[in-house]
């Protein structure tokens, strides 16, 4: 609720921890790291011109923090759409998104993607999403298992994105995307995705072999999304299975984020 006063005060009931800044000068906080990720999102609020008075709020969640299930992309977006209700403001759910992950890179310092975010703003039940990042463009795919199971497992092997290989593989990435358009003398190459896997396997011996492997990953793994959305549409679950055993594989060798837990349970 709006508490006409020229700061905000949050509460985490999951955390039982609190916290009380002013609106006028927003900065990082060292000791209270999860309110990063709500003083991030008003920030980019108040910069784009939006006028947002004094709150209290209360947090809670059932999502386990830390266990790759967008826990801080659920936080962003319930408190962008917190805010947008409280002081009406009318955003585009997209720009909401945009904000929203630019709050997650710029304030908090995690190089993410929009993955997390557009599925938390554009979830919708019994469907997938099949998304395009270069604009944002997406499809709703009906998505009917039948009588089959998704497994959502928690290791309780908590990762912290911020601290592990994840900003060192985007960089990687750029890497090679500035490397291979070199290569291929191709300015058209501004990203993975720009790379076919014919043009791929024709690069195996002309880049550092561990960049290889990386851009290996992404290329086979966009690849992979679209074999998914034909399996999905045919309604193929077993072929669907394989695609994601292959996906695994992939980010276990070649991106060489999984653990040995992760690979046990898979």
């Amino acid at each position: 609720y709006e508490n006409k006063k020229d700061y905000a005060e949050v509460f985490s009931k999951y955390l039982n921890d609190s916290s009380k800044f002013s609106l006028d000068d927003i900065t990082f906080d060292k000791t209270t790291h999860w309110i990063n990720y709500i003083k991030g999102v008003l920030k980019e609020y108040i910069q784009n011109g939006y006028k947002i008075g004094g709150f209290s709020m209360v947090v809670d969640s059932n999502l386990p923090i830390g266990a790759g299930i967008s826990s801080s992309a659920s936080l962003e977006v319930g408190v962008a759409k917190f805010v947008e209700e409280l002081f009406n403001l009318k955003v585009d759910r997209k720009q909401m998104v945009v904000y929203c992950n630019s709050a997650e890179n710029n304030f908090v310092g995690v190089s993410c993607g929009f993955m997390d975010q557009f599925s938390v703003a554009y979830g919708k039940e019994n469907y997938v999403i099949y998304l395009n990042f270069k604009d944002l463009s997406y499809e709703y795919i009906p998505f009917d298992l039948e009588d089959n199971l998704i497994l959502i497992i928690n290791s309780k092997e908590e990762r912290n994105l911020a601290n592990t290989e994840y900003n060192k593989r985007r960089k990687e990435c750029t890497d090679a995307v500035r490397l291979i358009s070199r290569i291929v003398k191709n300015k058209n190459i501004k990203s993975l995705s720009d790379i076919s896997l014919e043009l791929l396997y024709e690069l195996e011996n002309k880049i550092p072999e561990k960049l290889f492997r990386r851009v290996k990953h992404v290329v086979t793994e966009n690849n992979r999304v679209l074999l998914a959305k034909e399996y999905i549409f045919k309604g193929d679950v077993e072929k669907l299975g394989q695609a994601l055993f292959e996906s695994h594989n992939s980010l276990r060798y070649d991106y060489e984020v999984s653990t040995e837990k992760l690979d046990y349970l898979v």
